[in-house]
């Protein structure tokens, strides 16, 4: 079976996409993002909704949009170094949107941290910073939160996405000129 370039650029950031967000996943579980089996507490269905929104909802429209502005992309390259820089520009690039995610994620959990989760009675753990206050979820499950670092990891997550999204920018270009003045 042979691919045109677009397919191929398709399942690059496709299989791309996959890989950073398992990366991204595996930290999940130190925030209880998805911590279902304490569903009966506020504070737990808040973080639910939020997980829901930026790990599950936003993603999918981030990858299918994506995805569709590929199929709109011009990928005219006959050189085969051009070629092997459009698969990297388009289809690695925009896939780096699961770390953005995640660090909003984390800043959102940093922004009111009591909103989300219970705050932890006397210092857990000795060798902690003495800045971040002490958070807990579980029988013996201890999270340290600085909210300090809030904004700070809001916009990196933003930086991420706007920087993985950028590869595209010519196409988004394009496309909005074409049905703005074309039409």
């Amino acid at each position: 079976m042979i691919m045109n370039e677009a397919a191929e650029i398709k399942a690059i950031f496709s299989l791309f996409f996959a890989i950073f967000w398992g990366i991204s996943a595996n930290a999940h579980p130190r925030w209880k993002a998805f911590n279902w089996s304490y569903f009966h507490l506020k504070r737990v269905r808040r973080r639910l909704r939020r997980a829901i929104i930026i790990f599950n909802i936003i993603p999918i429209f981030y990858f299918s949009i994506v995805y569709w502005l590929l199929g709109k992309t011009d990928f005219s390259s006959s050189d085969n170094w051009l070629k092997i820089f459009d698969l990297i520009l388009f289809g690695v690039f925009p896939a780096f949107s699961p770390f953005g995610f995640y660090r909003l994620w984390i800043g959102c959990m940093e922004l009111s941290p009591d909103y989300f989760y219970k705050r932890a009675k006397g210092k857990i753990n000795m060798n902690a910073p003495r800045n971040k206050v002490y958070f807990t979820e579980a029988p013996k499950v201890e999270i340290f939160i600085n909210k300090e670092t809030a904004c700070k990891n809001i916009l990196v997550g933003l930086i991420y996405i706007i920087i993985s999204v950028s590869a595209l920018l010519p196409t988004i270009i394009k496309l909005t000129y074409k049905h703005l003045w074309h039409q």
